[in-house]
């Protein structure tokens, strides 16, 4: 199995909500053709996060946030940054991928991001939305009462 294996197995979650000729799904570094010897799955590609990955045998490294800190990753100025530099060099010398998952995974539908936080939140039944937002009814709290059993959960 291969980094691209996994991609054409999740554009197959697809309900025909992603572009996927306009996504920023898609490898932001590596040779997707690789055999895979693991896969690691985070929010975010932090440095570390990604070096652990590697010490525990994983070389692809699937994330729903960008990598270098801008939306669609295109932004080369900033490389002009040391640590993000880094970041890069060490990916590169590493030979880990990375793939990025976010307009499928916010939009999946059930296990998706909108869904699976309103009820690991406790939120109930969304009353509106699709894509990549939800509207909870939470009528009768006050914005601090919400804050206060987000934190809870968190």
């Amino acid at each position: 199995m291969t980094p691209n294996d996994v991609r054409e197995h999740l554009k197959t979650l697809d309900g025909g909500w992603v572009d996927w000729d306009n996504t920023v799904d898609t490898f932001k570094i590596g040779d997707p053709s690789i055999e895979l010897t693991g896969i690691a799955v985070g929010w975010m590609s932090y440095t570390e996060s990604l070096k652990q990955a590697a010490e525990l045998g994983c070389n692809l490294y699937v994330c729903h946030e960008p990598t270098f800190y801008n939306h669609h990753d295109t932004d080369e100025r900033i490389f002009d940054f040391p640590g993000v530099q880094a970041k890069r060099d060490w990916l590169a010398d590493s030979g880990m991928v990375v793939l990025r998952c976010h307009d499928l995974w916010d939009q999946v539908l059930r296990i998706g991001i909108p869904d699976s936080w309103g009820e690991f939140l406790g939120l109930g039944d969304a009353i509106d939305g699709d894509g990549y937002y939800r509207a909870y009814d939470v009528s009768g709290e006050t914005a601090l009462s919400m804050a206060t059993k987000v934190a809870r959960q968190s």
